[in-house]
């Protein structure tokens, strides 16, 4: 299911912690069932590899929303 959501993101920013730089991806997606919005995380690298773009900005965040959520609760 979450292959099929239609991810649109809405604001990009980069992120200092500590020396390290990361880029927040705010997104919103709606598929008709499911309506999700948030932020989340990539590196510059991860960012850059992809920037060229907005299809594969899009599809980072679908694939970092993914890896969020197939996380083991803590």
């Amino acid at each position: 299911m979450m292959e099929n959501l239609n991810i649109k993101v809405s604001n990009i920013s980069f992120n200092q912690k500590g020396e390290q730089t990361f880029v927040q991806l705010r997104f919103n997606s709606t598929n008709g069932q499911i309506n999700i919005g948030g932020f989340v995380e990539a590196t510059q690298a991860e960012f850059f590899a992809v920037s060229s773009s907005s299809d594969g900005i899009n599809e980072l965040a679908r694939q970092k929303l993914v890896e969020l959520l197939n996380q083991p609760a803590e």
